[in-house]
């Protein structure tokens, strides 16, 4: 099996969250997916190959899954991401370059939490 061309990252939507797309972008609604049956809502966001590759070089513990899943990113991450989302309304590789753009910061509060310690 090859590699996919482009990966995802899910971001779980927890009621705060669900509250603020709604409040901030509710264009991003239609986008909710649900897992386990609906117990767990989430939005995907699409990430280019050179852009896990950048992604995997600060956060080396990060992986994917056969479906090109991103998992094991830190929270600090994960919440500079969902802040993109909602300020951008856009699930495209551009929210991860505005993630980027503040990644000297999101590393320090990522390397204090337990897994990247």
């Amino acid at each position: 099996m090859s590699a996919p061309q482009t990966y995802k990252i899910e971001l779980p939507l927890d009621r705060k969250r669900l509250e603020r797309i709604e409040k901030e972008a509710p264009e991003l609604k239609q986008y909710i997916k649900e897992a386990f049956g609906g117990l767990l809502k989430l939005l995907e966001v699409e990430v280019t190959a050179e852009q896990w590759k950048k992604i995997q070089e600060v956060f080396p513990v990060a992986r994917t899954t056969p479906h090109g899943t991103i998992e094991q990113l830190p929270k600090a991450f994960k919440d500079a991401l969902f802040d993109a989302v909602v300020r951008l309304k856009r699930l495209d590789p551009s929210v991860i370059d505005e993630v980027w753009k503040n990644i000297e910061e999101i590393k320090k509060k990522a390397y204090e939490e337990p897994l990247f310690k």
